[in-house]
């Protein structure tokens, strides 16, 4: 791992023009919230950060309903910053929410061959 200081909201920004045309193919905004539109600067590797970022808004486009709306929030809270992404898909159902960081775990097995992925 490489650990530097980096623009959080800058590399999401990145990110955001890296699926720029998957989402404008379901209709999809792209946005922060008000009060997340500014530099937030942060110490990780860039790099990893960047995949998770990107995984994160990918599955938010992936899922949520067409022409509707991704939005990335930070909330900076002393010497952490909480990220949250969020879309106006269906979201999981309760009865999987304990099983979803299952390595290969899918809620719904009929979407595997349609969405693709692991």
């Amino acid at each position: 791992m490489y650990i530097d200081d980096f623009d959080i909201h800058m590399l999401t920004k990145d990110v955001f023009e890296m699926l720029e045309k998957k989402a404008e193919k379901k209709n999809i905004d792209l946005k922060f919230t008000e009060q997340s539109n500014f530099p937030i600067w942060v110490k990780g590797d860039s790099y990893q950060i960047k995949q998770v970022m990107k995984n994160l808004v990918e599955n938010a486009i992936n899922y949520g309903f067409e022409k509707g709306k991704v939005v990335v929030s930070f909330d900076v809270e002393k010497e952490n910053v909480v990220v949250s992404v969020k879309d106006d898909g269906p979201g999981i159902p309760p009865e999987h929410l304990k099983r979803i960081f299952e390595r290969f775990y899918r809620i719904e097995k009929s979407r595997s061959k349609e969405k693709g992925g692991s």
